[in-house]
């Protein structure tokens, strides 16, 4: 079940990414993340979307409307990395880029549905703001 909107701001890590006909890919050894700033849903008020590809760091806007999630074209660095990493991290843009809705579990995963010109899937989080070690 879908909570509020403001659910998706804070810091979250990829642990699954999936397409209809596949079961889903784990990252290959990387850290991908997305951190989702603000919580307006204001017309025309964008929120701040910063994260990491797996290689580079990104950066976007986003704006959410209930659970709609709308994300803008997303820049980033330009380091060179291993060619698999750098496929795997220009997917997960051009996934989170057509990102259509999203929702966020009891259990604290959140899930983002997307739909891009090649293909359409998910992107499962789950959140960084627990502390991993204590």
């Amino acid at each position: 079940m879908a909570q509020s909107a403001s659910s998706i701001a804070g810091s979250w890590r990829l642990v699954i990414m999936a397409e209809p006909t596949s079961p889903g890919v784990v990252p290959q050894a990387t850290k991908l993340t997305a951190d989702f700033s603000g919580n307006s849903s204001e017309p025309g008020k964008a929120n701040h979307l910063t994260g990491s590809g797996g290689c580079n760091r990104f950066m976007g806007s986003y704006q959410i409307k209930g659970n709609h999630l709308s994300i803008g074209t997303l820049a980033s660095t330009r380091k060179a990395c291993e060619e698999s990493i750098l496929n795997q991290e220009f997917r997960y843009l051009k996934a989170l880029e057509g990102a259509q809705r999203y929702e966020v579990d009891s259990q604290g995963q959140l899930t983002i549905f997307y739909q891009t010109g090649q293909e359409s899937g998910v992107l499962r989080f789950t959140s960084q703001t627990v502390r991993e070690l204590w």
